[in-house]
């Protein structure tokens, strides 16, 4: 028996193939590039492919959080593009931003939502209290009364 240690990218013999008596004791098998699926390169690819495999709103927010550091922002545009719906998204980013309300507001509004919508998201579907949904949107641009 023969024992043959390759290093990285090498081949011996050079064709690849051994006519003695060999025996494998590690081995890692690498895809060529034909035959493996690129990667999505955007934070709006990787939610689209994932919810296309059938990934709830929350574990792509994760996803892009962790793959792109994706900010609450591009979260909550990109889980819009994809089809997800403003409660879904508000789940979703509030999960991936350790429960920050303020990063819910951000990223329902990055996704074009209006703010009476945002803050009904906030009060009734996150249960948040008036004054809790109204400390959520303080830096806004505009104001608006929960009641």
């Amino acid at each position: 028996m023969t024992d043959v240690t390759l290093g990285k990218d090498q081949v011996n013999p050079v064709a690849g193939f051994y006519l003695s008596p060999t025996t494998l004791l590690k081995a890692k098998c690498l895809p060529d590039a034909q035959s493996s699926p690129a990667l999505p390169s955007t934070p709006l690819a990787l939610a689209q492919a994932l919810k296309a495999a059938g990934k709830t709103a929350s574990y792509i927010a994760s996803q892009m959080k962790s793959t792109f550091n994706a900010t609450a922002s591009q979260v909550g545009s990109a889980l819009k593009a994809a089809g997800f719906s403003a409660n879904q998204i508000a789940s979703a980013v509030r999960s991936a931003f350790n429960n920050s309300e303020s990063k819910v507001a951000e990223g329902l509004k990055a996704a074009g939502y209006a703010l009476n919508d945002i803050a009904g998201v906030l009060k009734n579907n996150l249960d948040l209290t008036r004054q809790q949904a109204e400390t959520a949107l303080p830096d806004f641009p505009y104001h608006c009364r929960i009641t």
